[in-house]
């Protein structure tokens, strides 16, 4: 089982970085060579998604939807 945790930072850092309003969703795509946290930079591992589908990790903080979807497990 995948468990997501997005701390209060890295939101807020995300909702300023992408614009972000209350609603709004990021997806995560796991990095399946390095086990490494969410990169920020030119290698980013998100993107704005407000229409998750078949969700198996979410979090939610600051009213912003934070998911991984099933296919990019």
């Amino acid at each position: 089982m995948i468990k997501l945790t997005v701390t209060l930072a890295a939101a807020d850092w995300l909702k300023e970085t992408l614009k972000l309003a209350v609603g709004n969703g990021v997806k995560f795509f796991p990095d399946p060579d390095n086990h490494h946290p969410v990169i920020h930079g030119p290698h980013q591992l998100y993107a704005i998604d407000n229409h998750p589908d078949r969700v198996v990790a979410k979090d939610e903080v600051s009213g912003i939807n934070f998911h991984i979807n099933f296919e990019d497990e």
